[in-house]
């Protein structure tokens, strides 16, 4: 049996277990629920720059005028991505790439105040307008630390870092967008810390992700001027994705629809792709339509090219059998009129190249490496994702 006085000494030991247990359920919130934002955010827009960066290299200015380099349609396309409707002039959803810094007000470690701190009604009843929706700047002097870049991806980099001004190993600007093959688009969520962000024309962004829990949790204090507090100024989140340009293995017949280009039952032999810069009068109609890299080709006995307009194969005539080494867009005296219908995903290609042995892939490799880096024509290349952060 205890004494009175041992049970008398004992009191209060619970309660001080249960605050314990309190700071450190506070702290798990605070990991699980603004962190879970932070993570969300991120592939919010993550999904957003991965099909932009697709966009703007489809379209990219390749005669260095600013002209239909793909830019506004990337830009509507990360604004779509946000928008419920298709139709950025409203938006009522909380479709969006995470919680808007406009939330939360205030210090940040003194008193905050969430909303326009009326009530708690007025704020669920305006939530979209905390949602926060990208709206890219076209960036048209193409800086390097601007939302839509055109450039050129180095695959062979080690170093696939973005650095605290947005520079990078594998991504490069050329003065001369003719010669750029890649694009970057990019989102932000940050405090500015460099003042490469919210620059009229050139880069967007929004506060970073404010805390919620994680305003009561173990985050230190910060002065009013400090250059960065978390409670004040929030968790910086970026996204970044570059499209490269990748040879064509694929593509798919001309359909009915004029803004699309399509393959046509037509090739022209290695040989005359490498040294004849015009190649109109030696393109060959071929006994079907070409659509494989690695197909086994041949030339039809009768027909004539009259101009028409499409992918036709270019043919490696060195090699027996025949192959397509890849594909040549005849004709196309604007690239912007039409999209591309074509592939680069060597998947799409499989049911031909799969069936062939190693060393057979690897002289077809050399021979098209050889044919793009000698002939006065271009290869068809499409846009492809490349890996933009390691």
């Amino acid at each position: 049996m205890s004494s009175p006085i041992r049970s008398k000494s004992r009191r209060g030991q619970s309660l001080l277990l249960v605050f314990l247990m309190l700071v450190a359920i506070v702290g798990v919130l605070a990991l699980t629920l603004d962190f879970g934002f932070v993570i969300l955010a991120r592939r919010q827009m993550q999904t957003g720059v991965n099909p932009a960066a697709l966009e703007g290299l489809r379209n990219i200015d390749l005669d260095d005028d600013n002209v239909g380099d793909g830019r506004a349609s990337a830009k509507k396309l990360v604004q779509n991505v946000f928008d419920d409707d298709l139709d950025p002039r409203q938006n009522d959803t909380t479709v969006g790439a995470g919680i808007s810094s406009s939330l939360v007000q205030g210090s940040g470690y003194r008193k905050a105040t969430l909303g326009s701190g009326t009530n708690s009604r007025t704020l669920f009843q305006n939530r979209s307008q905390y949602v926060f929706r990208p709206v890219p700047q076209l960036n048209e002097s193409n800086q390097i630390h601007g939302d839509l870049v055109s450039g050129q991806y180095d695959v062979n980099s080690l170093n696939h870092e973005e650095f605290s001004d947005y520079s990078r190993a594998d991504f490069s600007v050329i003065p001369n967008a003719g010669i750029n093959n890649s694009f970057l688009v990019r989102l932000r969520r940050t405090h500015n810390p460099n003042d490469l962000d919210d620059i009229l024309g050139v880069s967007s962004s929004d506060g970073g992700l404010p805390l919620l829990i994680g305003r009561l949790a173990w985050f230190s204090k910060q002065p009013a001027d400090a250059a960065y507090s978390i409670r004040r100024d929030g968790v910086s989140v970026r996204a970044t994705a570059i499209a490269d340009a990748k040879f064509a293995v694929r593509v798919w017949p001309a359909s009915e629809n004029p803004q699309i280009y399509g393959a046509i039952p037509f090739g022209v032999l290695k040989s005359v792709f490498v040294s004849q810069t015009i190649l109109d009068s030696e393109i060959l109609p071929t006994a079907g339509t070409l659509m494989r890299y690695g197909q086994v080709a041949s030339i039809a006995a009768s027909g004539s090219y009259s101009g028409e307009i499409g992918y036709v194969a270019v043919i490696d005539d060195s090699i027996t059998p025949n192959r397509v080494i890849g594909f040549y867009l005849t004709n196309a005296s604007n690239v912007q009129d039409r999209q591309s219908n074509c592939s680069c995903r060597l998947q799409d290609a499989w049911p031909v190249i799969g069936s062939l042995t190693k060393e057979q892939r690897s002289a077809l490799n050399m021979s098209r490496q050889e044919a793009a880096e000698n002939s006065p024509n271009q290869l068809l290349k499409c846009p492809a994702l490349v890996r933009s952060i390691r």
